[in-house]
């Protein structure tokens, strides 16, 4: 508990999780919420956020259950929690890795397809048109073959960053291919606007 929460035991024994918790005000009705429940039934499990004491929020899994006397009554409570930092920052790295590119941070295939039929059901809707511009960096092959791969994903990601400094929604920019990059224009008017 001290290792995760950076509270020592002093710090926390006799007290209420509010009293000592930067969440307290934020969880208060979540807090009653659970209280209410343990009381109800004898157990409640959830995940939840809490903070550190340093402030630094993180993320839990809670049991807790009600234990009973012989006349059925409530003597007192015993919660377990496991922090689950690690697991969300994993589940968060492998979300990121299935819809962006590793190398340029941009959408991946995966990402822009699901862009692209999201814009044109839209588009579709609206009668309007949605313009889809494809990059390929000409004769990329040889550069990776003459100077190596380390110099053409060196390449690739100053071709991302150049991409990214245009005034240009981010969002609708994908590496689809080794060297081919794609962009869906929205709020399209005039084609002199996709020529730009």
């Amino acid at each position: 508990f001290t290792r995760i929460t950076g509270f020592s035991d002093e710090e926390v024994r006799g007290r209420r999780i509010g009293d000592t918790n930067h969440s307290g005000e934020s969880n208060a009705a979540l807090y009653k919420e659970i209280a209410e429940t343990v009381r109800r039934e004898g157990f409640w499990e959830g995940e939840m956020n809490e903070r550190r004491k340093n402030g630094e929020p993180y993320p839990i899994w809670l049991q807790l259950s009600a234990v009973y006397d012989d006349d059925g009554g409530i003597t007192h409570y015993v919660g377990m929690f496991s922090d689950l930092t690690s697991r969300k920052e994993a589940e968060e790295k492998l979300q990121f890795l299935s819809n962006y590119d590793r190398l340029t941070g941009l959408a991946n295939r995966a990402q822009f397809r699901e862009k692209l039929h999201k814009a044109l059901a839209l588009a579709r809707l609206n009668r309007e048109r949605v313009p889809l511009v494809c990059l390929d960096l000409d004769r990329f092959s040889p550069i990776n073959d003459s100077l190596g791969h380390e110099i053409g994903d060196k390449l690739l990601f100053q071709a991302a960053e150049r991409l990214r400094a245009l005034d240009i929604d981010e969002s609708m920019l994908a590496r689809v291919g080794g060297d081919e990059f794609t962009l869906i224009i929205d709020n399209f008017k005039h084609a002199a606007d996709v020529e730009a």
